[in-house]
Formats: structure tokens, sequence, C-alpha cells
């Protein structure tokens, strides 16, 4: 189970990055991540040949799994590794919204983040 839950985990990232790339119109050696406000959420390969990380280490404990996030490189490294790098912000809410969008401008303050129920 637990390797399955792990799978499940890496392709949902793959996935991430994918549909980020598709919805942009990148081409596949374009250098890009996820972010989620300033924190690292997903890295494609090509963004990793510039250093680009971002660290997770997976724990079992008393039958259950836990996901501790290390340290991974802040967005404006990032960009200063990569100036050619592509962020995406994942979607968020704002008030009213009855599904969340992709903004340009998204706000600690007015936006947050929710999980897409497919």
């Amino acid at each position: 189970m637990l390797t399955l839950v792990s799978f499940l985990l890496t392709e949902t990232i793959k996935a991430q990055l994918e549909f980020e790339r598709v919805r942009r119109g990148l081409p596949a050696d374009t250098p890009l991540i996820t972010i989620q406000w300033d924190t690292v959420l997903a890295v494609n390969y090509p963004a990793r040949a510039f250093g680009i990380t971002r660290y997770v280490h997976v724990i079992t404990s008393g039958g259950w799994q836990y996901c501790l996030t290390g340290r991974s490189t802040p967005v404006a490294d990032a960009k200063k590794l990569c100036p050619d790098l592509v962020v995406a912000h994942v979607a968020t809410f704002r008030e009213g919204d009855l599904a969340p969008h992709y903004r340009d401008d998204p706000s600690v303050l007015t936006d947050k983040v929710g999980i897409a129920m497919l």
C-alpha cells in the first residue's frame, strides 16, 4: 500500500507539471515549476538541470506515512538560476468564485488555494 501511495504522489506531481505545460502551450524542454505562494511544489526535468529543487522526504511510522518538506530552491533564487524559467502558480479562488482560476496576480490576502475535485 505504501508503494502505491508514493507512486500516486509522484504521478500527481508529473501530471501537474504536464498540465501546466500543455495549458500554456510550452515545448517539452521549457524549464517549468509550479508554486503555491512562495513554495515550490513541482520542478520539471529541464528546470532541474539548472539546479532547481523541491525536496520532499517520506517517512513511515506506526503504520502512517508522513511527507516532510525540506529545503527547496526559493522562487527568487530559481529565477536567478534559470532566467527563462516559467513559474506557474496553482489555481486560486477569490470571494464569489465558484471554481478556481489561474491568475497573473495571485495574492495570499485575496486568494485561497483549494483541491480540485475531478
